[in-house]
């Protein structure tokens, strides 16, 4: 049976998390078995299990409810994950990684509670597993409730041959920055629609929607030992709002359903501040590669165990 909470990006992103955690915790000292591991794992599963008893709720009201606890069991798993790192159980970049993440799970809930008091004339009425309008804002509560951050509605899917163009068009515009930038030039500018058909002939592409505009995609592929991601591509005027988080979010999930224990990716030796962003979401450097014709490298390969 189909339940509307598995559709939620923040409950994906607040089930990662937990699973994060767990295996986070695992190294621990034996001693902190009932302290702090036991602590820390019943604050990460909870923000998943609120959010999902929320999604089942009757009303707004009570969706902001579940909500707010859930956000309390983020701001505790904060504060516990800090003890660890303190403590040396854990190291800085993983404890990093975890806490970007869970302030933008923070940030999700946060906007959704405002949106949901703003809209408290709403209800929420269930019949069987479909949701049905009870009035004419529950609409927009139930678009809200699938934010990806404070103040939008963000859909992922997987691209088909029909959205080729789209592909090509978002990723064009979103690396048009780097033109005169690299050297050598991203491969990018060199592509065309029919480039793009033959990488999507050989693996897969998922895109954000914001309603109906594509506003971000990504590339990925499952390789022998792991799935490699690339092409990761945000409209300009999107930035900052998350997607890219969401995006890779997706890819992560899906090597995990592919039973392929790790994710990759390269990022241009030019872009310190990529190679810095992937470090903060756990990803770290493997190899050091060269451009043909290149003495010194160009850009480097990050991998993430899952």
């Amino acid at each position: 049976m189909a339940h509307k909470f598995r559709e939620l990006i923040v409950w994906q992103r607040a089930m990662e998390l937990a699973t994060q955690i767990y295996t986070l915790s695992r190294e621990f000292p034996r001693e902190e078995q009932f302290g702090l591991t036991s602590q820390l794992r019943r604050a990460a599963v909870s923000i998943a299990l609120n959010i999902a008893e929320g999604a089942g709720s009757d009303s707004s009201n009570d969706v902001a409810r579940f909500l707010s606890i859930g956000l309390r069991s983020t701001y505790e798993t904060m504060a516990a994950l800090e003890i660890a790192e303190r403590l040396h159980y854990c190291d800085q970049a993983r404890t990093g990684a975890l806490l970007d993440e869970l302030d933008s799970i923070a940030a999700m809930l946060t906007g959704l509670m405002k949106r949901l008091r703003d809209r408290s004339s709403a209800r929420v009425v269930r019949e069987l597993d479909d949701v049905y309008l009870a009035d004419a804002n529950l609409e927009a509560v139930l678009s809200d409730y699938r934010l990806l951050t404070t103040d939008y509605s963000l859909v992922l899917r997987e691209a088909t041959d029909a959205d080729i163009a789209t592909i090509f068009a978002v990723t064009q515009a979103a690396f048009g920055e780097y033109l005169g930038r690299l050297d050598p030039p991203s491969g990018v500018h060199k592509e065309t629609v029919e480039t793009v058909r033959e990488k999507l002939a050989s693996g897969h592409s998922v895109l954000a929607l914001l309603g109906e505009r594509v506003v971000g995609s990504v590339f990925y592929k499952a390789e022998p030992a792991y799935v490699y991601l690339g092409r990761l591509a945000v409209l300009p005027d999107q930035r900052g709002r998350g997607i890219a988080t969401a995006l890779i979010g997706y890819v992560e999930r899906r090597a995990r359903e592919l039973a392929r224990p790790r994710v990759r990716l390269g990022v241009r030796v030019a872009l310190p501040h990529l190679r810095a962003r992937y470090e903060r979401m756990g990803y770290g450097v493997v190899e050091q590669r060269y451009h043909e014709g290149y003495a010194e490298p160009t850009y480097v390969m990050m991998e993430k165990l899952l």
